[in-house]
């Protein structure tokens, strides 16, 4: 089979070709001028990752790409921390505001109409003995 990507004519089996990283295409090891031994340590090393001619021809282009990508990952990723942040300020907030709307109707419970009644009430019988015993004080004196 004749191997895509290589210039040559030539028949050879995939286990002689190497595969460029960026476009896919393969092309035989000595077509493109590497050594036995190094093809045999880029084929055994999976995070070696080899570049056809052409695509290295790209690769500033790509590394600029890349830096840019990256650049913009780190800004989203600020963003993302101070939503996160905002969202747990305002996590706590609404915690806390429950906890008031709790106690208030937890309050609100306790004083049902009789309570509140026979509170009234004394309030206004102790306030109707200290004025009688402001008065009587005034009226001895």
């Amino acid at each position: 089979m004749s191997i895509k990507g290589c210039q040559c004519a030539r028949n050879m089996e995939d286990k002689d070709a190497i595969q460029c990283f960026q476009c896919q295409l393969a092309f035989h090891q000595d077509c493109v001028g590497i050594s036995k031994s190094a093809f045999k340590v880029i084929s055994s090393v999976s995070n070696i990752k080899w570049y056809c001619d052409e695509c290295m021809k790209l690769l500033p282009d790509v590394k600029s790409l890349n830096k840019a990508v990256r650049d913009s990952n780190d800004a989203l990723n600020t963003k993302i921390d101070k939503i996160d942040e905002s969202n747990n300020l305002l996590r706590s907030e609404l915690e806390a505001i429950k906890s008031l709307i709790q106690r208030n109707v937890d309050g609100a419970e306790r004083f049902d109409g009789t309570v509140l009644s026979t509170e009234l009430c004394n309030l206004n019988n102790d306030l109707n003995k200290s004025f009688a015993d402001a008065v009587r004080c005034e009226v001895t004196s």
